[in-house]
């Protein structure tokens, strides 16, 4: 198992967990699929891993954005960040494992480079930025919940591992809403045009920015989107 890139520091409470419990050091607890299963699973295992690779990008804008977090905020995405690099760690050492020729998909992450103007919207202030936060891990929950039949072929402790990626999805969405609620009660008028200026951003083509990147038609359908969207509404604007 590779340690967790460099990017993955940390100040928050939450000692962020190691993939490697339970796929092994070496991911040896990683099995084997039949080929055409291989074949299903390494496009799904590739995406997986970029877009946690991409983590990195967002967190880094976050920090260059004109203005500073609050604590509240600060500590939210120093824990996702943590997260999210494990979880680049778990999908690596899934590809390593599997693929012989996994070194060229490791080579091709030196070359993404992120361009955040096209949402750049979304960036003008924290509470947008939590909105966007909050509203895009509700997706990635449905996300993989929707291709666990696929992940299962690896064997039950790639199985527990996406599922402990989409608890910490989930428990990232109530950190966003933990904050959106403490801090910016006062804004809830505000929100459903953010929201929806959000869901309307969707379909943007995916430019290496972590959020919103849900290219998969057939798994990121309207109906997925839609329902994030309301599930967001509801918890926060008419809490």
């Amino acid at each position: 198992m590779r340690r967790a890139p460099a990017y993955a520091r940390s100040t928050s409470r939450r000692r962020p967990w190691d993939p490697s419990d339970l796929l092994g050091p070496a991911g040896e607890c990683i099995e084997r699929p039949p080929q055409d299963a291989l074949a299903r699973l390494r496009p799904l295992l590739v995406n997986d891993m970029e877009t946690e690779f991409d983590g990195q990008f967002l967190m880094r804008h976050v920090e260059a954005l004109p203005f500073e977090l609050s604590e509240p905020a600060r500590l939210a995405f120093e824990e996702w960040n943590a997260d999210e690099a494990q979880h680049y760690a778990g999908f690596r050492t899934a590809l390593e494992v599997l693929f012989d020729d996994a070194e060229r998909d490791f080579e091709a992450l030196q070359r993404r480079a992120p361009d955040f103007g096209p949402l750049a919207s979304v960036f003008e202030d924290e509470f947008r930025l939590l909105l966007l936060g909050a509203y895009d891990e509700l997706c990635t929950v449905r996300g993989y919940r929707g291709n666990l039949d696929l992940y299962d072929r690896l064997g039950v402790p790639f199985g527990d591992f996406v599922r402990r990626v989409i608890a910490d999805e989930a428990r990232h969405y109530s950190l966003f809403l933990g904050v959106l609620r403490e801090r910016y009660a006062a804004r809830r008028a505000e929100a459903p045009a953010i929201i929806a200026e959000i869901r309307a951003l969707e379909g943007t083509p995916y430019a290496q920015t972590f959020v919103l990147d849900h290219d998969d038609a057939e798994l990121y359908t309207g109906a997925v989107c839609d329902q994030a969207a309301r599930i967001l509404h509801r918890q926060f604007v008419e809490r």
